[in-house]
């Protein structure tokens, strides 16, 4: 039921506001090399990693199932609560251990990359939790034509849990709530994470990438 998908989005959005972004950073992790790029699906997050990853400094781990592990593991096992909820109930040190795992696993992947990209479109959920775990990480938001990211998603048969994307009505809706969502972000998180467009991407594709790349600090 989209019902379900709506009163998820709006416990995120109850649970990640201003106020829990003001802790000092000072007692965050400060490593920089994750890079995660987020957006719905079909909205260009493959190609994104495709180009970051033929850097040699840059490693693409494609769509890492980690954090969303994480939550369901960690989060519940040190509050008693899930997500949303359980993040505000975390200890500064309970925040460090989780992000020094996430950490541990990915590097698993490269360990001897400067960075590793993290192309779970659906993290744009966990936006919040991201800056809060990692406020030097990269977070790429990738957008694309709403009409066009909804008729390639309805298009597709995804393999993994997508289930608002076989009817139009509910994927018109689901694309709501993920523009309301990615709004909040901007409002609560200003300047957290940058923001690329398929369309300039690949109409200009040399500026748009080196844009990217200074973002990056490539």
């Amino acid at each position: 039921s989209i019902e379900q998908d709506r009163a998820r989005f709006s416990r995120i959005q109850k649970v990640f506001q201003p106020s829990l972004f003001s802790q000092d950073s000072k007692n965050l992790v400060q490593d920089d090399s994750p890079i995660f790029i987020v957006g719905m699906m079909r909205s260009g997050t493959t190609l994104t990693e495709q180009i970051l990853s033929s850097h040699p400094d840059v490693f693409g781990a494609g769509e890492s199932s980690t954090l969303v592990n994480l939550l369901d593991t960690m989060i519940r096992k040190d509050t008693g609560e899930v997500f949303p909820e359980g993040v505000s109930l975390l200890t500064s040190s309970q925040r460090m251990k989780l992000a020094q795992r996430y950490l541990q696993i990915q590097r698993m992947y490269a360990p001897e990359a400067s960075y590793i990209c993290d192309k779970l479109p659906h993290n744009f959920l966990f936006i919040g939790l991201i800056h809060l775990l990692f406020p030097h990480a990269k977070i790429i938001h990738c957008q694309r034509d709403p009409m066009d990211t909804c008729w390639s998603a309805y298009k597709h048969n995804f393999t993994s849990h997508h289930p608002y994307a076989y009817d139009l009505r509910e994927l018109g809706e689901y694309y709501l709530l993920y523009q309301e969502l990615m709004q909040h972000w901007r409002e609560s998180i200003p300047h957290a994470f940058y923001e690329l467009s398929y369309e300039r991407l690949i109409s200009d594709m040399e500026h748009e990438v080196r844009k990217l790349l200074k973002y990056c600090g490539l």
